[in-house]
């Protein structure tokens, strides 16, 4: 035990869960360029294990084609050019390294197909994982192809792009039967399990509304408006599972978990310009006992539903291996498989500091000091910085959140602080997509659409929202009552 208390662990725990059974938190996300994020769960959909480097390969190929035999020049300038638009690179490594990480915007399928990421993190698990527990029991793969099938339809849009897509070509030649266009370890479409199972429902119903729509879309609008939809559902992913784990653990304090679910919670978002007073709800949603504090504390709770899935795995277990959250461990398992996850909790912490088994004699007492104590751990470290639960959670979000065109996340000095909030580009693109799924377009049920996605508005944001769509022609006023309003272009 250290001398603040907190047990001597050399780092913190894992929270991922992606050993025999992968579930609830397959990776631990990283704050990666958003294009770098896009371009994994691509190469994901894909299938693919991209074996070529931007610098070392693809570089040298454009600079060798053919059409620049007699031009050297005109291949440099070519290159400049594609670097200038397309390999988007940030001051330095997105986790503090010194070296910045190069990554390509994934305008072509041969690229996410062929071209390694300098961020490898595995975003597809999310992907595969958004993707399980919707409409259809298991992994969604009717949609899943038709996702690739869109993606693989995608021509290059300009002179620049046909050039690299030949010097693509070009390395797949040369490799001559290796190993560059084989496919990963097989696993694609496997079922992963969410833990908030709505979330996964709604951003396949977004998938496929997006896939209806825009068939004549040039290719680099297509796909940036596909990484925002994507990074908005990622984000909003782990805000609802922080949030779900922060009540399901009230639940355990209180002995109610037979009467806990996850599900959908309303987040408070504000509109891009209004003003954050601390009496709107969306000012308050990002304060330490709110979502700053329930994403912070996450961690030593995924800790915990790792250490009860994989004690489902043991050779000798009493239930079946499957994913387990703490409720379910508490409520449908028998004494004897709690007696073990109470065991592999404690056992978590190094032998010098286990806690004693008569101060955790039960399986919630022994999660919830599992609990404590990694969050201990992480607020021992001198600064947010060296902080993983702040890093690997809040940035993540924040990486998110911050797209070019559609923004989710507003960060300002002073009172405002953090706060949830939609763009008007962001609005717009949820008005597109409710359009899409709706039958009849009512205000009212434009509202209940972005509630079932976690956003809640409140009285003053709702009509700053009716505003703002007006503004962009998405507005059909049948009458000045909210009653005969329709959210539809016109």
């Amino acid at each position: 035990m250290t001398e603040y208390g907190e047990p001597d662990w050399p780092q913190i725990p894992s929270r991922t869960i992606n050993d025999e059974i992968e579930a609830f938190m397959p990776i631990s996300p990283t704050s990666t360029p958003r294009e770098a994020i896009i371009m994994r769960t691509l190469s994901s959909v894909l299938e693919a294990d991209p074996q070529f480097d931007v610098r070392d390969d693809l570089k040298s190929a454009v600079k060798n084609l053919s059409q620049f035999d007699d031009n050297p020049t005109l291949s440099n300038e070519v290159w400049e050019a594609f670097q200038s638009a397309y390999i988007p690179t940030g001051k330095g490594g997105v986790r503090g390294d010194a070296t910045a990480r190069e990554y390509i915007i994934p305008f072509h399928s041969k690229i996410s197909l062929h071209i390694e990421t300098g961020e490898p993190r595995e975003w597809g698990r999310f992907y595969y994982m958004l993707m399980t527990d919707g409409e259809d029991e298991g992994f969604n793969s009717t949609l899943h192809e038709r996702l690739k099938q869109k993606y693989t339809a995608l021509n290059p849009s300009n002179t620049v792009e046909e050039l690299v897509i030949s010097a693509v070509d070009q390395l797949i030649t040369e490799a001559d039967g290796s190993d560059a266009n084989e496919q990963d370890d097989g696993q694609a479409g496997i079922s992963i399990r969410p833990y908030v199972p709505d979330m996964a429902e709604v951003f396949q119903e977004d998938l496929k509304s997006w896939l209806d729509m825009l068939d004549d879309e040039p290719s680099a609008l297509w796909l940036q408006t596909l990484q925002d939809l994507v990074c908005f559902h990622y984000m909003m992913y782990v805000m609802q599972l922080s949030r779900n784990l922060s009540i399901e653990y009230d639940h355990a304090r209180e002995g109610t978990l037979s009467e806990f679910e996850p599900q959908c919670r309303p987040i408070y978002f504000g509109m891009w310009e209004e003003t954050a007073s601390k009496t709107r709800q969306f000012a308050n949603e990002w304060n330490d006992t709110n979502l700053a504090g329930e994403v912070y504390d996450s961690w030593g709770k995924l800790v915990v539903m790792r250490v009860l899935t994989t004690s489902t795995t043991a050779p000798d277990a009493e239930v079946e291996a499957q994913a387990l959250t703490l409720a379910e461990a508490v409520t449908e398992t028998p004494p004897e498989f709690q007696e073990r996850c109470r065991t592999a909790l404690l056992d978590e912490f190094p032998s010098d500091d286990r806690p004693a088994d008569e101060d955790a004699p039960t399986l919630i007492e022994a999660a919830r000091t599992l609990d404590r104590a990694v969050k201990q751990y992480n607020s021992r470290k001198p600064s947010l910085d060296s902080q993983a639960a702040y890093t690997l959670g809040f940035r993540v979000i924040r990486q998110l959140a911050e797209g070019a065109e559609r923004k989710f996340i507003r960060i300002q000095r002073g009172r405002a602080g953090t706060n949830s909030r939609l763009n008007q580009g962001a609005l717009r693109l949820f008005a597109r997509l409710f359009e899409q799924q709706s039958t009849d377009g009512h205000l009212r049920k434009f509202f209940r659409y972005l509630e079932r996605r976690g956003i809640a508005l409140d009285e003053e944001s709702r009509e700053q929202v009716i505003q703002q769509l007006d503004q962009m022609s998405l507005l059909n006023k049948m009458s000045d009552s909210k009653e005969a309003i329709y959210v539809e272009s016109i």
